[in-house]
């Protein structure tokens, strides 16, 4: 009765209580995906592998990675050292 009662008035608050069960059963797979690897931590690829039956969710994950990895190239070959000319 009492979510029922809430989600007439606040849906957005019943999406997102679904949407952390939702994330929190991905994790505690990607958990265990780790731990049969032998792994105590999960890394991306276990992530990537818990979301490889979902198209949506594993395309999203997997381009943000992407973008992840061209930022730190991106960081990595931008030099502070460079800028000190243009300090005031």
């Amino acid at each position: 009765f009492f979510l029922n009662h809430i989600s007439t008035f606040f849906p957005s608050l019943l999406s997102l209580d679904l949407s952390s069960l939702d994330l929190s059963k991905q994790t505690k797979t990607c958990v265990e995906v780790a731990r049969t690897r032998g792994a105590r931590i999960p890394n991306e690829k276990d992530l990537l592998f818990v979301l490889r039956k979902d198209p949506t969710k594993y395309h999203r994950v997997h381009h943000l990675l992407r973008m992840n990895e061209e930022l730190k190239a991106s960081r990595k070959a931008l030099n502070p050292t460079d800028f000190t000319a243009f300090t005031i």
